[in-house]
């Protein structure tokens, strides 16, 4: 298995690199090698989840590993047909987002709950916050529903005003611990963002108003 996560690795990011050479450069073929690079994305990141699932798991992937893998795969495959102007990709990534809510993120609260120990209110909030999200994003983009902004504004209180302060503060482990694991945690948060914005720009471009301009006729005495 980890000779197929090396190889799919190194495809996918030299289709990836591939992609941006094709597109700075406007070489015909363009979308070919980004479908590509996106497909082995979408087999990558799953088999890597479950394969590093496997050394905190007793060497035995868990369900909830399952449903990270899977919402991952359909995520990332959605947004390599979106961006290839396929139907498809719509309905996979709105499979990606109802594993992720439905399924993931539920077992993953199950399993932090039964832990000795922890600060349960910290990963209520986490996982509450990290699960609105998608969904209100979904709500606002797929539905139109002005509920979605709100649900994504939850998420963000939840995430940055509950979940991040009981994190960066758990007494829980060591300060040196506490503090690569609040460094790790904030990079994560910007770098996804980064990502997250970009791609999303590029799947629902910014649409631009093409209303009638009214013509103001001038008087001819003028």
């Amino acid at each position: 298995m980890k000779n197929i996560l090396t190889i799919l690795g190194y495809l996918a990011a030299m289709f990836l690199v591939s992609t941006i050479a094709f597109k700075v450069n406007r070489y015909p073929g363009e979308e070919i090698i980004m479908t590509m690079a996106g497909v082995l994305l979408s087999i990558y990141f799953p088999v890597y989840i479950l394969e590093r699932s496997k050394k905190t798991n007793d060497g035995k992937p868990r369900a909830v590993n399952y449903a990270l893998a899977t919402s991952v795969f359909f995520t990332v495959l959605g947004a390599t047909l979106k961006l290839s102007h396929f139907e498809m990709g719509s309905l996979a990534i709105l499979a990606g987002i109802i594993s992720f809510c439905l399924i993931y993120a539920p077992l993953l609260l199950l399993n932090k709950l039964k832990e000795a120990g922890v600060n349960k209110l910290m990963y209520v909030a986490g996982i509450l916050g990290m699960t609105a999200f998608p969904l209100g994003i979904f709500l606002r983009v797929y539905l139109g529903s002005p509920f979605g902004m709100q649900l994504f504004t939850v998420g963000l209180v939840l995430i940055f005003f509950l979940f991040l302060p009981l994190y960066i503060t758990d007494k829980s482990i060591t300060e040196d611990a506490r503090k690569q694991r609040t460094e790790t945690t904030i990079y994560t948060i910007i770098i996804g963002a980064l990502l997250f914005f970009c791609l999303f720009r590029s799947i629902y471009p910014p649409k631009t108003e093409t209303g009638n301009v009214p013509v103001v006729q001038q008087n001819k005495n003028e």
